[in-house]
């Protein structure tokens, strides 16, 4: 087994090619499809033949059989079909694996082969997962779906399980089940943010605006308790039918949560904050106090929630912790690549990852920028330009996987302007209300924030200056991404030059994208987003030119 496709088939769709253990590319349908969060996987299938010509492996990540959901959206037949398409010697003894019943596993697996430990507890929390059955009298009964799961993971591919919640029960009659499941009626804390984000009038999947909202938010006492007896509020998340679709926020119950006034919703978007992060640290220090294992992994879409994982950080300073960023369902399929291969070839080789560049490589000349009007530059050039209050955009080599930016597809600003939040907020459509990110050179950081190493911008920690307020949020707090030369050499030589020009090693940095729209991937994406809204210029370090308005 040396090459293995892996695809994403649900929300958040991906490609993953592996080839000897090491990735090709990883990147997200909806960068090239348009479409947030696409379900869909076709598009990025397309780039196949551009990298291999012989598949081992197409394997395809899913939560639920082919044959109980749409098959234009996720049956392997239509995926491998595709593939096999676009060159015939694909399917020369191509093994295919349709694996539905180890979505929280193969998070698991991505956050632990990533996390450069030789073993760890590895904890996995979000909206839901596979449908979880067990042989009961010789019949298989549907118990729910998975949405918090803890194992202890080690090489090649041994896992053990140690707890594993299960919501949405067909019943909760007694059954003769595993003594590591806990059967629940009532939702995860990752699909409460779900439904808050629903309920506050976004995308289900836009919880990040929920957690910015948080820290608008204070006590309320006419907002109940997020949970009751040890278990989500049931009265308050209401789960209809045993069935996933059928959950909502219970506003008959609580017609003061039915309102648009936004300091009721920040104190609601408050409350589940703070109350999660509380239980879900707590979960954790059990965890590690069960097993005796400290080097800990966290993965699944909760721990996208950069606020949470800053409280974990700190309540917890005795744990080797690893967050993964691709902890939506986009890095599945770079989890159950890599549980093949490891399992496959007995492989124990230990590849921490250093960085998450795995988008397409595209080779551009100037003659795909002939009808632009563009002058020559460096970062020193560009550095000054940052300095004069311009918005630059930042478009160079591999994308980024995951929903951070970190210099290759990013939207740059000077982080001293008082008025920066609100003026890159109007230029990227955005609520005004949401924070913004900033990247500092790894050798400065303990300076300016509280946190020595983050390099995929999973923590939102303390900042200790007064001096940026442009990415310092209400609360006293940024979401940071620390910068070694190694990672990204481009970008860290335009902060050096902006630190040489205003004695400042921190720039504001978001991804690079109109609210509601993917992360731009290739040029025309880039030079069409550039046009389309008020950003200054277009800096493109491959090609040594800038693109100004």
């Amino acid at each position: 087994m040396k090459e293995i496709i892996s695809i994403t088939r649900s929300h958040n769709s991906s490609l993953c090619l592996l080839q000897n253990g090491e990735i090709t590319f990883h990147i997200e349908n909806e960068r090239l499809s348009k479409i947030k969060y696409d379900d869909y996987c076709f598009n990025a299938i397309t780039h196949l033949p551009k990298y291999v010509s012989k598949v081992d492996t197409i394997a395809l990540a899913g939560m639920a059989p082919a044959w109980k959901i749409d098959p234009k959206r996720n049956s392997h037949v239509i995926y491998c079909d595709q593939i096999f398409r676009l060159n015939k010697s694909f399917n020369v003894e191509t093994q295919i694996y349709d694996s539905w019943q180890t979505h929280h596993l193969q998070h698991a697996f991505c956050s632990f082969y990533n996390s450069g430990f030789k073993k760890s507890l590895c904890i996995v929390l979000d909206g839901s997962g596979s449908e979880i059955t067990i042989d009961d009298d010789g019949k298989d009964f549907w118990y729910g779906r998975e949405d918090l799961s803890t194992y202890v993971l080690e090489y090649p591919q041994k896992y053990e399980l140690i707890k594993k919640r299960i919501s949405y029960p067909d019943s909760l009659k007694e059954r003769n089940w595993d003594h590591r499941l806990d059967v629940t009626n009532s939702v995860s804390e990752a699909k409460a943010y779900e439904l808050l984000s629903k309920h506050f009038g976004w995308d289900w999947l836009d919880a990040g605006k929920v957690m910015g909202m948080a820290t608008y938010g204070k006590e309320d006492d006419n907002i109940p308790p997020i949970y009751v007896d040890g278990n989500v509020n049931q009265k308050l998340f209401k789960i209809q039918n045993a069935s996933i679709k059928d959950v909502y926020i219970n506003l008959k119950d609580y017609p003061y949560l039915d309102t648009k006034d936004f300091q009721v919703q920040a104190n609601f978007a408050y409350k589940l904050q703070k109350e999660t992060q509380e239980y879900v640290c707590e979960y954790i220090k059990k965890m590690v106090e069960k097993t005796g294992i400290k080097d800990v992994c966290l993965s699944g879409g909760y721990f996208l929630n950069c606020v949470a994982n800053d409280y974990i950080r700190k309540t917890m300073p005795d744990i080797n912790l690893y967050i993964e960023p691709l902890s939506s369902d986009t890095g599945v399929s770079m989890g159950l690549a890599k549980m093949l291969w490891h399992d496959k070839n007995n492989d124990s080789t230990i590849r921490k990852q250093k960085n998450i560049y795995y988008g397409f490589h595209y080779n551009y000349t100037l003659e795909d920028i002939k009808n632009e009007k563009w002058i020559e530059c460096n970062e020193e050039d560009v550095a000054k330009e940052l300095n004069n209050q311009k918005i630059v955009a930042l478009y160079q080599g591999r994308s980024e996987a995951g929903p951070r930016a970190l210099g290759n597809r990013s939207i740059l600003f000077d982080p001293r302007n008082k008025d920066g939040k609100d003026i890159v907020n109007k230029v990227k459509k955005r609520e005004w209300f949401r924070p913004f990110a900033g990247t500092v050179l790894k050798e400065h950081a303990n300076k300016y924030f509280d946190i020595e190493d983050s390099p995929f911008m999973m923590y939102a920690c303390d900042v200790k200056t007064k001096d940026l307020p442009a990415i310092t949020h209400i609360d006293g707090t940024c979401r940071v991404q620390t910068l070694e030369y190694e990672q990204n050499k481009t970008f860290y030589n335009l902060i050096s030059e902006f630190n040489k020009i205003t004695n400042c090693p921190v720039l504001f940095n978001t991804s690079f994208n109109i609210d509601g729209e993917p992360i731009v991937e290739t040029l025309s994406d880039a030079i069409n987003t550039f046009k389309r809204s008020s950003i200054d210029i277009l800096y493109l370090p491959d090609l040594k030119v800038m693109i100004k308005k």
